[in-house]
């Protein structure tokens, strides 16, 4: 099932957001693929460790916390840290499976990940190719 939140973040908030992140030092961002996906995967992506990422990831776990719609459909006990990831011009992440275990970068729990999300802070105006698609038993979802 795909449940679509609108405006997590107000326009000011995703100026200040994006601010952060264009100032942030990316990695590779095959350094986090599974086996599966690390051959499609091209992309940046920060360290989970890195300050920014911390700061960033609380202020997204507080905003879903504070979001009805969220909470209901997710129903969430424990939540990973979000990881961040861009696109440079030519970088794609293909076709693949999020990974079922995860472990938290900041204790070494490893949790089971039965709920992908994905926060976009670009307008689909704003850029060029990058379309999310889901594919699932019901078809492809842009």
């Amino acid at each position: 099932m795909l449940i679509t939140i609108p405006n997590v973040f107000d326009a000011g908030e995703v100026a200040d957001i994006r601010a952060a992140l264009d100032a942030a030092a990316w990695d590779d961002g095959t350094k986090t693929a599974g086996a599966q996906s690390a051959a499609v995967k091209h992309n940046r992506q920060l360290p989970a460790t890195a300050e920014v990422a911390q700061k960033l990831g609380m202020r997204i776990l507080e905003r879903l916390g504070q979001t009805p719609l969220f909470v209901s459909a997710a129903l969430p006990l424990k939540i990973l840290p979000p990881m961040f990831n861009r696109y440079e011009s030519g970088e794609t992440f293909g076709t693949h499976v999020d990974n079922a275990i995860r472990v938290n970068p900041f204790n070494g729990e490893q949790l089971r990940t039965d709920l992908s999300m994905t926060i976009f802070f670009s307008e689909p105006d704003e850029y060029d190719g990058g379309e999310l698609i889901v594919e699932d038993h019901y078809g492809t979802k842009r």
